[in-house]
């Protein structure tokens, strides 16, 4: 019956799907936010940063959020929606999967890497504890974390 309908051509739904990006498979609108995230927000500086409050594309920030919150998901082991190919592709653009970006308290990555590097000097090892160092630890598990997702 739905074969002799469709031969007439009758609208299966009200809406149109070529105004409505819903109807776009989730890797065409993965691939749609990725390309939109490259053309907008990332710089030659080998970084792309889009914060929790952007406004000026509030498609795009909501799916950056969404990223973030599957990483999370990821890396706690819990069922996620992102791949470890996505991840790949948003790590080679220089994604920032912190909301608290270094540049929000005013470094960057290769400051907190001078750290570790100074740390180790002193101590001879790279075990940075939370208590003394609490920035220094963060960053330094952050990236054990993502080494571990790149090895998978």
């Amino acid at each position: 019956m739905v074969d002799k309908l469709s031969e007439t051509g009758p609208v299966w739904s009200l809406q149109d799907p070529k105004q409505n990006k819903r109807y776009l498979d989730q890797d065409a609108r993965w691939n749609l936010r990725y390309k939109q995230l490259i053309e907008s927000m990332c710089g030659n500086n080998g970084s792309c940063f889009v914060p929790n409050n952007y406004e000026k594309h509030p498609q795009l920030k909501n799916w950056v959020k969404k990223q973030r919150a599957e990483y999370r998901r990821l890396l706690a082991g819990k069922q996620s929606q992102i791949t470890i190919e996505r991840v790949h592709a948003l790590n080679d653009i220089g994604f920032d999967w912190n909301v608290m970006s270094s540049r929000c308290i005013g470094t960057n990555w290769k400051d907190r890497y001078e750290e570790l590097r100074e740390y180790k000097a002193k101590y001879g090892d790279c075990h940075v504890p939370r208590t003394e160092y609490k920035r220094l630890a963060k960053w330094n598990e952050k990236q054990r974390t993502q080494y571990q997702v790149r090895i998978i």
